[in-house]
């Protein structure tokens, strides 16, 4: 049940905060004074797309808020599985920047418009004036009987038996389209021989470069060395030899305190550091000879090395490894391929098998409940002023589809003496308004909605209909949330709360206002949709009788 709205900068809304209320709340005004942006703030939280022009000042951001009461829904599981933190009373919150970027959170925590449509489906259900459509649309049809008939489950297990099966065939098809020709299987396997052959190892290619490197340049990195031995080993002026002498000093002078003893320490220590390293070039010089023969050897693997990596088109010998295993898999796959069809196929006859038996689990419960659906629909409708009005609803076998083995179609006589037709070939705007609404109270009454929002669902309507139709938005304000646009005299009569939105001048720019209306007002307001501007003692005598006529 939505509590409380707030709207930031959406359109000619500048600022805007209205509470709601159980019962039946009615919003009336102007054309043109902005009711629909009520709506269109309803459909952002409720997870709708938002076009980059809905803010009212391009430079600022739009947002729009809305504090739901959900104790008694049950919904602890879903907070907890998307990590949200659950309370008896929610806010969520979305964000329009200039730009266009949207941004969406629930209880301050950001989620995706697929979570927040997931969330809102449980809090509002929202029916604009062109959502009759629906009623000629298969999946709206099977929706609306699974949810009379609980099949939520069963509806979950076909949705996983159907994916799982459709995924299969993928795999086949995959299987048949990327397993290539004899000729394509040959080719590869010709690469990958010539790749194991080659007797790859990984950093090969960063080791010969440095080795061949080394042996190219041998006579220099020898005189080198030699000329360093020489100069740290020689008798009075070898680097050891200075280090012992420099040595004597040091210790003489550790004598006159702790500082100069650590200084002698440090020094002392050097001593064999430096022989070590020595000795480490000695050995390197005496491992430095270059042999012509190993030298060539080096030189024509690392050839190999980059003639392979030319040829398959990488920088790195370590990549031929990856292309090796990748071409042992696609060969492999090659030759087990008929064995992994085999395979393939078997597990796509018992998924078929497991698919048929839960579709046609689903097409079951959804006969058996479709006379009892027909009969609750048909009961609204003469409330409705269908009084003879005939409804059927039929299933037929269809192929196998995401929502099943079922194809559903809505037939309607609404007049007596004519056979039904079906729903989208002969009803009328005023018709569908009132069909909608039966499936909607219908489904509300089932499923307990917390809220019904409908823009306009007197469209096409007026005089017994119209007070028809009041009545039964009334009945279902008795026990759920609802909310309703609309330009009648005879429904906004019916409110249990009554608002009127308008526009007001504020500086040379219009804005639009909503206000909760006194019994006065609310008078005054279902008069002027009887009379237009002119407000006559007669129209308000009306409306007085009208709102008499609920109580």
């Amino acid at each position: 049940m939505i509590r409380h709205l707030k709207i930031r900068n959406l359109a000619l809304i500048d600022r805007l905060s209205v509470d709601f209320d159980n019962g039946l709340t009615i919003l009336t005004g102007e054309t043109g004074a902005g009711k629909s942006m009520i709506l269109s703030a309803l459909n952002l939280i409720s997870g709708s797309r938002a076009s980059g022009d809905i803010a009212g000042n391009p430079s600022d951001k739009c947002y729009v808020e809305a504090v739901f009461d959900i104790k008694n829904y049950g919904l602890e599981t879903f907070f907890q599985e998307h990590d949200l933190d659950y309370d008896t009373q929610i806010i969520i919150r979305r964000e329009i920047l200039p730009g266009g970027k949207s941004r969406a959170f629930v209880q301050d925590t950001p989620v995706n418009l697929q979570i927040l449509k997931e969330l809102t489906a449980y809090l509002i259900d929202i029916h604009s004036q062109h959502d009759t459509l629906l009623l000629t649309q298969q999946n709206f049809l099977l929706d609306l009987i699974d949810k009379f008939a609980d099949n939520e489950l069963i509806r979950e297990t076909y949705k996983n038996a159907f994916l799982n099966h459709k995924k299969l065939l993928a795999k086949l098809d995959d299987l048949n389209n990327t397993s290539g020709s004899e000729r394509d299987h040959d080719y590869k396997t010709f690469l990958l021989n010539e790749l194991e052959n080659a007797r790859l190892t990984t950093g090969e290619l960063r080791q010969l470069e440095e080795k061949i490197k080394l042996a190219e340049n041998a006579e220099e990195a020898l005189q080198r060395l030699k000329s360093f031995v020489s100069v740290a080993t020689a008798d009075e002026t070898g680097i050891e030899s200075l280090l012992r002498h420099a040595e004597g000093d040091l210790r003489h002078l550790s004598r006159f305190g702790d500082a100069y003893h650590q200084l002698y320490e440090r020094w002392k220590n050097l001593i064999p550091e430096v022989r070590d390293i020595v000795q480490t070039v000695e050995d390197l010089a005496s491992e430095m000879e270059v042999d012509p023969i190993q030298l060539a050897i080096m030189r024509e693997r690392y050839d190999q090395l980059m003639h392979l990596c030319h040829k398959h088109k990488v920088n790195d010998a370590d990549q031929l490894l990856e292309i090796a295993a990748q071409l042992k898999a696609e060969t492999e796959a090659y030759t087990n391929k008929e064995t992994i069809r085999k395979e393939l196929q078997e597990k796509i006859a018992e998924a078929s098998l497991q698919l048929e038996s839960t579709a046609q689990r689903v097409s079951e419960s959804r006969k058996s409940i479709i006379p009892k659906l027909e009969s609750e629909i048909s009961n609204i409708l003469q409330q409705l002023n269908f009084a003879s009005a005939v409804f059927q609803i039929r299933l037929d076998k269809a192929p196998i589809s995401a929502t099943g083995s079922d194809h559903a179609e809505m037939y309607f006589a609404p007049n007596p003496g004519l056979p039904p037709a079906l729903v989208r070939q002969i009803a009328s705007g005023g018709e569908l308004s009132r069909l909608m609404l039966a499936v909607k109270s219908v489904l509300a009454q089932k499923k307990s909605l917390p809220t019904l929002l409908f823009d306009e669902i007197d469209t096409g309507v007026s005089g017994a209909s119209a007070e028809k139709i009041a009545i039964l938005l009334r009945s279902l304000g008795s026990d759920i949330q609802v909310i309703a646009i609309t330009h009648l005299a005879q429904i906004a009569a019916a409110a249990h709360h009554h608002f009127l939105v308008y526009k007001e001048d504020e500086g040379g720019r219009f804005q639009t206002k909503l206000k909760k209306l006194n019994q006065e007002a609310h008078l005054q307001e279902i008069a002027r949709l009887l009379s237009g501007s002119t407000i006559t003692d007669s129209a308000l005598m009306n409306a007085r009788s009208m709102v008499e006529n609920y109580q």
